[in-house]
């Protein structure tokens, strides 16, 4: 499209004055802008593979054509290099390419409304099956006449997979509604969809149990283990605990475990305790396998996992494995539910995919004393609890009357089972043993939290149930074996460290990046040739321009990216980037700066994008550039002596902040409040010493709350908790540890929580995250993700999978992608429902703060 080449004069009036700041005057006139006279990005006929065409203009130097520049070069420590990277605008990386992969299935009549598939049942025609992955196309399809589905020519990566249900039908089957996939090296097989016409029935169902001999065994095996340190010694005393404690949030899909008629209870009931320890250590939270043990376990037949076990089986199979197996992997989710201990396992061990894999390095089995009293019993569980450690807990019914007595309980009573009822019972044939996981307590109901494995009902909704702490805990088989037994393990999970990989190029500012309405993944870079240029999803395309500044990218209310630039001639240009019909066109805004700008779209009306950055003398100016006609623009100078490019945020009021480090190195906030039509704008001081600019989001859960992250004058972590609903601001500051040297880049995530990433005093990349509701941001915890960067922050684009981005020591773009992490769960009240746990810090102590609790040198 056409660009005319138009001759821009802008004359700035000041602010008025304010004691705070000095306004010096006039910014400078820009110069004439030389426009690039054609400017078109494209895509090729698949689609897919993204090429430029840009014609050689003023503003392109001549090496503008061949992109950035290709860097040979030996990989810094702690990544891993993927080649040298020649690229150019018109081609894009050369691989091979990856073997196609295929999800196929069954969407069968579940007539009794039983769950699983069995082979008696039939399928079903006509159904709609849509299968997701982030940055493609949705795929759908549609069974035959036997039911059957099935995607071909897939390519490597995560899937999320539905059906589109009928009227009149509803689900039985997955229990939780989709699958996640993840191909890799094997095909996904069997993946099935199971629908009951009308009202899902309640099926009776027989729960199985371990034996009276394996739980004799057990018993014998458990009293020789190590006990798990639990404090002072047969405490008499209650400690010191709070009055109720869950780790149920920090297992996944803990309302979905069913281990239907395979007695397998005890390899459910060690895997939750696995699941919170990877999400407590490495804040992975990510479903763990239980197929993987039921396939391999004893080559899954005979005396296999349906045939019941212990963790003691539970132990030593993965001390010899040395791995967990995500539940997502091809074919690792559970496939024997309706397996009884004479049959076998319907999945063969191999074919289920093992990569990706969490490695562990130990795994040690504990038992809990419980047998010196009955409060010496209560405090050891909870010490272990308030670990962070969950807790195995097996018991045994002694006859048929007590297991039925269990089994009527759990089906229809939501309240508090004790087993001291069974207290001298006789053993007989009808023993039935059972193991569950103790995820918490709650000191109003007398009771402990056991997650089951039995799926829910109506009582159970979620999977738990309550048994009394205050109970008989010295209940015994006539052999003397106890019959209630908790345990817990220590796992030392190898930190998963996805590798960094180079993207190439070669940038001479920062990088920024953006997802784009399409799901496409964004990178802009200016390169070694000055021109704008724009990695999306690892192909390189050319923009072209001559820059001088980092680029910033926004979107507008017709989903139209726009990057914001300071040109060659230091004026405003911004690239109007529609990526749907994917073309573009270079926009002159005059002006005359002397930082990067940043730009976010005013929500109330939608009209204009707001652009501001600092001027020639060094004070605050704002850009309204109308984008709906894309030519009209007006500048205003809104004053103030800047040390730091200017940062600006929208809340949900659709108040605007320009948020910057002001000339007495303090955090500083230019509010705008719509009046008429038109902001007000007024500047308050927040305090602190800060050394770099800052970052803001706005605080999930929180809609009259903003976060600005800032490097304090410590270089640690700095959170400037801002009240936005109070006039002027008020300003809680948190110290979030860390001895960082860069600016901050933060984000949020679907689960609320914030993520912070810095490069840290050993040259790696950093991440802090905490949850933001409930609100934590002393639960805040920093995970190293290595690597040797620039002191450029890290970028990132945050779902399901993170996706960073850091400058390399090479000058060039690496990225690593791995699962989202996970922010610890509230530690108090205060925290859980409330901003009242952490007083307001005084600049002095933001200033000089000794907060870094979990320093990055």
């Amino acid at each position: 499209m056409k660009i005319l080449a138009i001759l821009l004069f802008l004359i700035f009036l000041p602010c008025a004055s304010s004691d705070e700041f000095s306004y010096p005057g006039q910014l400078q006139s820009p110069g004439p802008l030389v426009l690039p006279s054609d400017i078109a990005v494209n895509a090729n006929a698949s689609g897919r593979a993204i090429t430029a065409s840009i014609e050689t203009a003023a503003m392109m130097m001549s090496g503008a054509g061949q992109g950035p520049e290709s860097i040979d070069s030996n990989p810094e420590t702690g990544f891993i290099e993927s080649g040298p990277l020649p690229i150019n605008a018109a081609s894009l990386f050369s691989a091979e390419p990856a073997a196609a992969l295929s999800i196929c299935g069954m969407v069968f009549n579940d007539l009794k409304g039983e769950g699983p598939r069995t082979k008696e049942k039939t399928g079903i025609a006509g159904w709609t099956l849509i299968l997701k992955s982030e940055g493609k196309e949705d795929l759908q399809t549609v069974s035959d006449e036997m039911g059957q589905y099935s995607f071909e020519n897939l390519t490597p990566g995560k899937y999320a997979l539905t059906q589109v249900t009928q009227k009149g039908w509803n689900q039985t089957s997955p229990l939780e509604g989709s699958y996640e996939i993840e191909l890799v090296d094997i095909n996904a097989q069997g993946y099935d969809f199971g629908n009951h016409f009308g009202p899902v029935p309640i099926v009776e169902r027989t729960y199985r149990g371990l034996s009276f001999e394996q739980m004799e065994q057990m018993s014998q095996h458990e009293m020789s283990l190590p006990q798990a340190p639990t404090g002072p010694e047969a405490m008499k005393e209650p400690l010191s605990y709070p009055s109720s404690f869950s780790l149920l949030s920090h297992v996944p899909n803990y309302n979905s475990r069913d281990q239907g008629d395979c007695g397998n209870c005890w390899v459910w009931g060690c895997t939750a305790v696995m699941e919170i320890a990877h999400h407590i250590q490495d804040g992975i939270f990510s479903r763990l396998s239980i197929q993987y043990l039921n396939s391999n376990h004893n080559g899954g037949t005979g005396s296999w996992a349906c045939c019941g076990g212990s963790p003691i089986d539970f132990s030593s199979f993965y001390n010899s494995k040395d791995k967990f197996i995500p539940w997502s992997n091809a074919n690792a989710n559970f496939r024997d539910g309706c397996q009884v201990c004479s049959e076998s396992t319907t999945m063969p061990a191999g074919s289920i995919s093992t990569t990706p894999n969490y490695p562990i390095s130990s795994l040690t089995q504990y038992y809990i004393s419980t047998h010196s009293g009955q409060e010496a019993a209560i405090n050891s569980i909870k010490y272990i609890l308030n670990q962070n450690k969950g807790v195995t807990f097996r018991f045994g019914a002694p006859n048929e009357a007590a297991w039925s007595s269990f089994v009527s309980y759990w089906n229809t009573n939501s309240g508090t089972f004790d087993f001291a009822a069974w207290q001298g019972q006789t053993v007989d044939s009808g023993y039935c043993g059972h193991e569950v996981t103790c995820v918490g307590y709650d000191d109003s109901s007398d009771s402990w939290i056991m997650l089951n494995s039995w799926g829910t009902n109506a009582a159970h909704p979620d999977g738990t149930f309550k048994v009394k702490m205050h109970t008989n805990y010295d209940l015994t088989f006539s052999s003397g074996g106890y019959q209630l037994f908790f345990g817990t393990f220590d796992v030392a999970f190898t930190p998963f460290a996805p590798a960094w990989t180079s993207l190439g190029g070669y940038t001479t500012y920062k990088h920024t990046a953006i997802t784009d309405n399409q799901g496409r993944r964004h990178v802009f870079i200016v390169g070694g040739d000055n021109a704008l240029w724009d990695n999306v999803d690892s192909s390189w395309v050319c923009i072209g321009g001559s820059i001088t500044s980092t680029p910033y990218p926004a979107k507008d209310k017709f989903g139209r990216i726009h990057i914001v630039v300071r040109g060659a001639d230091y004026a405003l240009w911004d690239f109007v980037f529609d990526t749907e019909s994917w073309n573009g066109e270079w926009k002159g805004l005059g002006g005359y700066l002397s930082s990067l700008a940043t730009a976010a779209m005013e929500p109330t009306y939608g009209n204009y994008m707001k652009i501001v950055a600092r001027g020639g003398d060094n004070s605050l100016w704002i850009c309204d550039f109308d984008v709906n006609d894309l030519s009209s623009y007006y500048w205003t100078g809104l004053g103030g002596n800047l040390n730091s490019w200017p940062f600006i945020i929208f809340d949900s009021s659709s108040r605007m902040h320009i948020l910057a480090r002001g000339g007495d190195n303090g955090l500083w906030d230019n509010r705008g409040v719509l009046s008429s039509e038109s902001y007000e704008h007024s500047w308050h001081g927040l305090g602190g010493i800060i050394t770099e600019a800052p970052f803001a989001i706005l605080e999930p859960s929180w809609a009259s709350f903003i976060a600005a992250m800032v490097r304090g004058a410590d270089n640690s972590l700095w959170m400037a908790d801002i009240n936005v609903l109070s006039n002027p601001e008020t300003c809680t500051w948190h110290s979030l540890g860390g001895a960082i040297s860069s600016e901050a880049f933060s984000a949020t995530d679907s689960a609320n929580s914030i993520h912070t990433f810095v490069r840290g005093s050993d040259g790696a990349m950093w991440e802090n995250v905490f949850s933001s509701s409930p609100w934590n941001p002393s639960g805040a915890h920093w995970i190293s993700h290595g690597g040797s960067i620039t002191d450029w922050s890290p970028q990132a684009l945050i779902s399901s999978q993170t996706y960073a981005y850091v400058l390399g020591g090479d000058n060039a773009i690496w990225h690593k992608v791995y699962a989202t992490s996970s922010a610890l769960a509230a530690s108090s009240e205060a925290e859980a429902f409330g901003k009242s746990d952490s007083p307001v810090q005084s600049e002095e102590v933001v200033a000089g703060g000794t907060g870094a609790s979990i320093p990055m040198s």
